[in-house]
């Protein structure tokens, strides 16, 4: 029985060997900028042209993350589903596990929740309806948050709050991105939030809270301030 049991673990030890001889190590790194900037604490103050605009609550999806190779996915990983939150740094730093020597040009993924996972009923983990990113209801997920004031809102007391989500036609809002990429080890991708507030009328867009054009229309803009770095 003992040299049964010594057989199954030298199996298991050479199996694992040999699978961490076949694979090496990715990291995917998000980062927040305004303009040259990076944004690394809550309640931060950035100002753009006249305009003072603080950030004190940024979240969003990452999902379906895949790397690819003149034009073919060549590795994807399983239920890929990332919450990243201002409030939790090492959010932003997403580790994976993908073959030695593995040929890629691209890496793609999407902001925010596909439509058959928003229609699967509540999950956990970073799907879970508790990390705020949730419209119980709409039943569907938000796929981009971000809150704070700004010098030039509408509203009495400056604020603006940009929950930007939802997945049925015509107004679905979820964002395929592609970035080129030559990066092995380590891909670094910046996110200019700069961009964003540059490119929106905050008079009119100060509040944005449920699916719908505006919705659509501010997803596309955010999935431009995207970028390897």
């Amino acid at each position: 029985m003992r040299t049964l049991i010594h057989i199954i673990l030298l199996v298991v030890c050479v199996g694992a060997k040999a699978q961490q001889d076949s694979t090496e190590n990715l990291e995917i790194n998000f980062e927040l900028f305004f303009n040259s900037q990076k944004i690394g604490e809550i309640k931060n103050s950035y100002s753009i042209e006249n305009d003072i605009i603080e950030i004190s609550n940024l979240k969003y999806y990452i999902s379906g993350i895949s790397l690819i190779n003149d034009s073919i996915i060549v590795w994807k990983e399983s239920n890929s589903f990332h919450l990243l939150d201002i409030k939790n740094p090492n959010s932003f730093k997403l580790y994976f596990s993908i073959p030695k020597e593995l040929q890629y040009d691209a890496l793609h993924f999407q902001l925010g929740i596909d439509s058959l996972t928003n229609v699967s009923g509540v999950m956990g983990g970073d799907l879970d309806p508790t990390n705020g990113m949730y419209w119980s209801w709409q039943s569907g997920y938000i796929n981009f948050k971000i809150e704070g004031t700004h010098s030039a809102s509408s509203e009495r007391n400056l604020s603006y709050k940009l929950h930007l989500g939802g997945y049925m036609a015509p107004y679905a809002s979820i964002q395929h991105i592609n970035i080129p990429t030559n990066t092995r080890k380590r891909i670094n991708i910046a996110v200019q939030i700069a961009k964003l507030f540059s490119k929106i009328a905050i008079t009119k867009d100060y509040r944005v809270m449920s699916p719908g054009e505006g919705a659509q229309r501010l997803s596309a803009i955010v999935a431009s301030c995207f970028y390897e770095n």
